[in-house]
């Protein structure tokens, strides 16, 4: 009884932080989407960035009929909508191959516009990133996996069968996520080569280069997403300038798009800087794109733009406002 009426409560103070907000946002503001993997059936979560393809289409629906949904690039670059309309831009990081087969077709048919930021490195190699790399091993093997690196006398093992992966994978996450790309390969590369044998990664690879184009022929824009998904705030001076130059070089030597918008890797607060918003101006970009909630106003010169994530279990209607 008590869970019930705490919900109660929990969704009544929601609806009145949305009414309010709703209120006092401007006609120039936006609010940008995050989204990660779209997927046909609902599935187990412990990464946070799946939702079905039904709720998608939802959702989708429920915007068109309420806000002007609109790209980054026309906000920021050509800048010819007028409408007096607050505005919702869609955006996806990673880069997975369900974007391709179950979000895209969904864009498509509603004449919805979005921009997808890409982890370069993954772009057609056949395999997902290393964090959902090492939640699938978890799910589909029994076997005990340490993940050990001597040099920062930092070690985590999965102790059993019956331990919470959901634990150990966030605990591994949260450490490797700011070491160099070479030293978390070095830490990953045993346990990827021992236990990835057998495990069918072609409904959770990145895309390749043929679908990504396919997309942009259909409306679709791309941006950067570094190359290894690394926390840039963690890496060497070198290391984060290859992160954002590099991946912007490959992007546009392979697609017919400027390649104007960098989305921070994990993007919470302690994933950058001010330096390192700074490094992503001086090195050509439009606008950098962060994962923390808020809205922004399109015409108040802010090179940093928040953005809400978008999940099964969060309140669709209340994170708008």
């Amino acid at each position: 009884m008590k869970q019930v009426l705490k919900k109660i409560v929990r969704n009544r103070i929601r609806s009145l932080k949305h009414t309010v907000n709703s209120f006092f946002l401007r006609e120039n503001s936006l609010i940008i989407l995050l989204y990660h993997r779209v997927t046909p059936h609902k599935e187990d979560n412990p990464l946070g960035t799946v939702i079905s393809s039904d709720l998608f289409k939802k959702q989708m629906l429920y915007l068109k009929e309420r806000y002007e949904i609109t790209s980054l690039q026309e906000c920021y670059f050509e800048q010819v909508n007028e409408s007096k309309k607050i505005k919702v831009a869609i955006t996806f990081d990673d880069g997975y191959v369900d974007n391709f087969n179950h979000a895209f077709p969904i864009l498509k048919q509603l004449d919805l516009p979005a921009t997808f930021f890409l982890a370069t490195d993954y772009i057609d190699s056949g395999k997902p990133i290393w964090d959902q790399q090492l939640q699938m091993i978890l799910e589909e093997s029994n076997s005990n996996i340490k993940i050990e690196d001597k040099e920062n006398n930092f070690s985590l093992e999965r102790e059993s069968l019956y331990q919470d992966d959901s634990k150990f994978l966030w605990k591994a996450i949260n450490y490797l996520r700011f070491l160099s790309p070479s030293r978390r390969n070095k830490i990953l590369k045993p346990i990827f080569s021992n236990l990835s044998q057998g495990i069918n990664f072609s409904d959770v690879r990145c895309l390749s280069w043929s679908e990504v184009n396919t997309m942009i022929d259909a409306g679709m824009h791309f941006g950067s997403h570094g190359c290894s998904h690394s926390s840039l705030v963690g890496l060497s001076d070198e290391d984060i300038r290859k992160e954002i130059l590099d991946s912007k070089t490959v992007l546009e030597e392979n697609l017919s798009q400027n390649c104007l918008f960098f989305a921070l890797p994990f993007g919470s607060q302690l994933d950058f800087n001010q330096s390192i918003i700074k490094k992503v101006e001086e090195l050509g970009y439009l606008k950098c794109l962060l994962n923390i909630r808020g809205n922004n106003l399109i015409d108040s010169g802010e090179f940093a733009l928040k953005r809400k994530s978008i999940s099964s279990e969060i309140d669709f209607p209340s994170i708008l406002g």
